[in-house]
C-alpha cells in the first residue's frame, strides 16, 4: 500500500509499490557547490564542494563497481586527529551504510586552508536504489561540518548477479569457510 496524494492505493506488488514511491525523485548532481547550503555546522570547517568522480560512468552509482567522492573543504582553524564522515540513507532516513576514514585510527590534521579530501571504496556494497548522501568533518569527538547533501540512486551492474534479493541496503561478502564434519566425504576444510 502507497499513499499517494493523500490517497491509499490497494495492495501492490513490491515493484509498483517501490515505482509509485519513487515517481517523484529526482537525483542530484554529481558535482554539487554546497557552500550556502544551510547548516547548523560550519563555523570552524565548512565543506564547500562534492564531486564524485571515476565510476562507472559520468551517470551513475552502481552496485559493486568503485565509488570514489572529493570533499573540498575551507578549513578555518587547526584540526587534529580529523576524520570524514559519508552515509548512504534511505530516503526514508535509516542509515544503511556508514564510511568513516577513523575506522583504524586513521586520522589527519589541517592547518586552515582549503584542501580536496578524496575518499575511495573499491566495491560499493549498496542495493539498487535511491540514497540520500550525508558528509561529515569531525576530529576528537566533535563536528566541523555535517549535511545531508545530495540524493544519488544507485543502479545495477555486471557485477550484481541477483538484484532482486530482496530490498537489503548493503550486500557485503563475508569470508566464508566450509569445515565438513567429521565422516563426510572430505574432512578437509576449505575457504571461498
Amino acid at each position: 500500500v502507497v499513499l499517494r496524494h493523500g490517497e491509499a492505493t490497494g495492495p501492490l506488488d513490491i515493484e509498483p509499490a517501490i515505482e509509485l514511491y519513487t515517481e517523484n525523485l529526482s537525483e542530484s548532481l554529481y558535482d554539487l557547490d554546497v557552500s550556502q547550503s544551510k547548516r547548523s555546522w560550519g563555523a570552524e570547517a565548512r565543506v564547500c564542494r562534492m564531486k564524485r568522480i571515476r565510476v562507472v560512468s559520468d551517470h551513475y552509482l552502481a552496485f559493486g563497481k568503485p565509488l570514489e567522492i572529493e570533499v573540498h573543504l575551507e578549513c578555518y582553524r587547526p584540526i587534529t586527529k580529523g576524520m570524514l564522515g559519508m552515509a548512504f540513507n534511505t530516503v526514508e532516513g535509516t542509515r544503511i551504510l556508514t564510511l568513516d576514514s577513523d575506522v583504524n585510527d586513521r586520522y589527519f590534521d589541517l592547518q586552515p586552508g582549503n584542501y580536496v579530501l578524496r575518499a575511495r571504496m573499491e566495491n560499493l556494497p549498496l542495493h539498487p536504489g535511491y540514497y540520500n548522501f550525508c558528509v561529515s568533518v569531525g576530529g576528537g569527538g566533535h563536528f566541523f561540518d555535517m549535511l545531508d547533501a545530495a540524493l544519488w540512486e544507485v543502479k545495477t551492474s555486471d557485477e550484481d548477479r541477483w538484484s532482486d534479493r530482496g530490498a537489503a541496503g548493503c550486500r557485503i561478502e563475508p569470508e566464508l569457510c566450509i569445515i565438513p564434519e567429521h565422516g563426510s566425504a572430505t574432512d578437509d576444510s576449505r575457504s571461498v
